[in-house]
C-alpha cells in the first residue's frame, strides 16, 4: 500500500507561506529586540551617571565649591568616573555636537555621550548629558538620542521629560521626542514613537 506524498506544488505553497510569515515577524522581532536593548542601555547609563556624580563629589568635595573651575573641567570630573574608550569623538547630532562647553566620549558599549555645563561657574553644578545609544549611527531624538539633566547640588540625575511629560488625565505630553527619555526608562519601551496619542501613564503604557 502506497502512502500519499506531497506534490511539488504543495511543498512550494508551504515554503511560500513560511517565507511570508518570516518576512512579517522577523523584522518586528528585530525592532523589539533593538528597543529593549536601547532601554537597557538607558537604565544602565542613568545608574552610571548617578555613580559618577557621587564619586566626583567624594573626590572633589562639595559641588558648591566647584565654581572656581571651568565648565569643561566640570565635565571632565564626570567623565573621569564613566567607563569610556576614547574622548573627543563627534556626537552624531550636529546641533548637540556644536554646543558650547561640551565634552564628548565613546563608552565601552559603543554609545557616544556629550556632557554639557553652562559657562557661568559650571552653572552651579547643573548640566545636561546627551547619549547616542547607537553610536555614530544615531540620528533620531527619542529613538537613539536621549538626554539627562544633572544637578550636583541636589545630587540628582533626571531623565529628560520628568515632570513635564504628563498632560491632563495623565496622557503623555512630549514637546520633543527627546523628552521621552523618562518614559523609556520608566515604562521600558519607546512606544511614544508609534502611538503617543493613545498612551497614558496610568492605564496604557504600551501600544499593545
Amino acid at each position: 500500500m502506497f502512502k500519499k506524498a506531497f506534490t511539488l506544488a504543495e511543498v512550494l505553497i508551504v515554503i511560500a507561506i513560511i517565507g511570508t510569515v518570516a518576512a512579517i515577524t522577523v523584522p518586528n522581532l528585530s525592532d523589539s529586540y533593538k528597543e529593549d536593548n536601547t532601554v537597557v542601555k538607558l537604565q544602565k547609563f542613568q545608574n552610571e551617571l548617578q555613580s559618577a556624580q557621587k564619586q566626583a563629589i567624594a573626590k572633589y568635595g562639595d559641588p558648591n565649591f566647584w565654581n572656581s573651575n571651568s565648565a569643561l573641567e566640570c565635565n571632565q570630573r564626570y567623565l573621569e568616573f564613566l567607563e569610556n574608550t576614547q574622548s573627543g569623538v563627534t556626537f552624531p547630532d550636529t546641533t548637540i555636537n556644536s554646543t558650547s562647553n561640551i565634552t564628548k566620549a565613546e563608552l565601552k558599549d559603543g554609545s557616544i555621550i556629550g556632557i554639557v555645563h553652562g559657562s557661568n561657574i559650571c552653572n552651579n553644578g547643573n548640566g545636561d548629558v546627551y547619549i547616542a545609544t547607537d553610536g555614530k549611527n544615531s540620528s533620531v531624538k527619542g529613538k537613539n538620542i536621549f538626554k539627562f539633566t544633572l544637578n550636583l547640588s541636589q545630587g540628582t540625575v533626571i531623565p529628560a521629560g520628568r515632570g513635564a511629560d504628563r498632560a491632563g488625565n495623565n496622557n503623555i505630553s512630549l514637546s520633543d521626542n527627546i523628552m521621552g527619555t523618562n518614559w523609556a526608562i520608566t515604562n521600558g519601551n519607546l512606544d511614544y514613537l508609534k502611538c503617543a496619542a493613545s498612551l497614558n501613564w496610568e492605564t496604557k503604557t504600551s501600544c499593545d
